[in-house]
């Protein structure tokens, strides 16, 4: 009940991820919660050849943005490549043609690759929602997306610098010929190699290219405004596409490309989201199991890089509301701990995003309250009352309605208090309750209660003295009460010492 009600005031919603072994998760040397296989975390250690457009790298990119996690798939892949390789070797006339070869690339690959069936007016091979370049093997069905990646690999292999080109419902690629040319592919048609994209175009294709393609129709000002990527970036951004919902793929391996994909390209906002997404849906889960344990290891691993990489987008509302509620899990986790300098470096951060007066301000003092007390109590069973005495002061500085505060005041004291209590140390019991009833007013809830319980500390206090027959110091412990405190803290300290002088005179006289 505890970690479900502290879920409600964080804010982090959402169901729960199924039960599963999480010892793997996090392990590897990226900034990466989803367990990789051994194919994954290979492909990402050659990000730097990717990076420079070589084609295996690239292949191996692609391949993990399709799903594929075993080595297997993408060594039967590379065996059909290099057998194409053989065929087109054979066919090309001018090897320092850039122009004819990236032409012949394009026809071959319809030719040797893609279905030769067509669908209500579709191009051959052509499956609006087929993305995965592994698909395109396995059932020789394509769309804009998988065809560019498969064109991208082929033309590398060539030597022919590439692009991906991002339109609002297409994609295609543009080749970089070593004359200066840029060079439009369409890799959907056969006769899309050098295609002219002008008003032209657009105005006598809409009804024809995009529909015949079930595409929503682009315009001309489409294309002028059109993203160009890197062959790269083109891995990250299939990593999001439609292969990858819920209805085509399971979510734990679509949740593990989008972060796979965050980390490729962190500019992408959208594989920002959905990383940021399936992290509070962990934090939800094991927060609720009380692992805090392997939320740590899910912090030590992301957080970093997720507050990096959350800079790029500061105006994205929603990313920044995601990431509020990750920051709040790990504020609330790092309380569980105990670990004041991480809760107190977390709590600053979380708050300085929530400069703004409001509802907003007001849900994340909300948040940092809980943790505080999550992390009060902690300390508290750590017996580390001097840093609860730091959190505290640190804590009204940020609030800005202070209210929640005194409860949390007062109960770190009576706590502190109780603790010397049960060790007898009567002593800073008074100096805990005393430096207690010296906070400013409005933090002292209840004056009533603390003011007995010094007085049965001095009781107590002046009892053992007086058993032990030092009334000398007795005398001096209830002089302290008295010049510090009113009489009637101090009247049962006063009765026991009374008591233990008549006593002693008693004694005198029978001896």
């Amino acid at each position: 009940m505890l970690a479900l009600l502290l879920l409600l005031l964080l804010g982090l919603a959402g169901g729960a991820l199924a039960d599963e072994d999480r010892s793997n998760y996090g392990t590897t040397h990226y900034p990466i919660w989803s367990e990789l296989s051994y194919f994954e975390r290979a492909t990402l250690g050659d990000l730097h050849l990717a990076g420079r457009d070589d084609p295996d790298a690239l292949l191996a990119l692609y391949l993990v943005a399709s799903g594929v996690r075993d080595f297997a798939d993408y060594e039967s892949v590379k065996t059909r490549i290099a057998q194409f390789r053989k065929q087109i070797d054979k066919l090309i006339v001018e090897r320092k043609n850039d122009w004819l070869i990236g032409q012949l690339l394009n026809i071959e690959m319809h030719n040797t690759f893609f279905l030769k069936e067509s669908r209500g007016g579709a191009p051959n091979g052509y499956s609006t929602d087929q993305s995965r370049l592994m698909g395109i093997f396995e059932t020789g069905e394509f769309n804009c997306i998988s065809a560019s990646l498969l064109y991208a690999i082929l033309a590398r292999h060539y030597n022919l610098r590439v692009q991906g080109v991002l339109l609002p419902s297409h994609a295609f690629i543009q080749l970089d010929l070593r004359d200066g040319r840029k060079i439009d592919v369409e890799t959907t048609s056969p006769n899309g190699y050098d295609q002219l994209h002008d008003e032209a175009f657009y105005e006598r294709n809409n009804n024809d290219w995009f529909t015949s393609r079930s595409l929503q129709p682009a315009t001309y000002q489409d294309y002028l405004k059109r993203e160009r990527i890197s062959a790269t970036h083109l891995a990250a951004r299939n990593m999001l596409n439609q292969h990858t919902i819920s209805s085509r793929m399971d979510e734990k391996d679509s949740l593990r490309l989008a972060e796979i994909s965050a980390f490729i390209d962190p500019s992408n906002p959208m594989a920002q989201e959905k990383r940021l997404y399936f992290y509070n849906r962990e934090i939800h889960a094991l927060a609720i199991q009380q692992d805090w344990k392997t939320l740590k290891r899910l912090f030590d691993v992301t957080y970093a890089t997720v507050m990096q990489d959350s800079q790029r987008h500061l105006t994205v509302t929603g990313l920044q509301n995601s990431l509020k509620m990750y920051m709040s899990g790990a504020m609330l986790t790092y309380a569980q701990l105990g670990d004041t300098e991480q809760t107190l470096a977390i709590m600053g951060d979380l708050l300085s995003r929530g400069l703004a007066a409001g509802q907003e301000r007001a849900a994340l003092e909300q948040r940092v309250i809980n943790a505080v007390s999550v992390l009060m109590t902690k300390l508290a069973e750590l017996k580390r009352f001097d840093d609860g005495l730091l959190v505290l002061s640190l804590t009204e500085g940020h609030l800005s309605d202070p209210r929640a505060w005194p409860d949390m005041v007062n109960w770190f004291y009576l706590r502190w208090a109780e603790y010397q209590w049960e060790e007898k140390n009567w002593q800073e019991v008074v100096t805990i309750l005393a430096d207690y009833l010296n906070q400013p007013s409005e933090a002292v809830k209840d004056p009533k209660h603390p003011r007995e319980i010094i007085g049965s500390a001095y009781n107590n206090w002046v009892l053992e003295l007086v058993e032990a027959r030092d009334l000398a110091q007795a005398e001096s412990i209830t002089a302290d009460c008295q010049q510090r405190f009113s009489g009637d803290i101090c009247s049962r300290a006063q009765k026991v010492l009374d008591q233990g002088r008549k006593q002693q005179k008693s004694s005198l006289r029978s001896s």
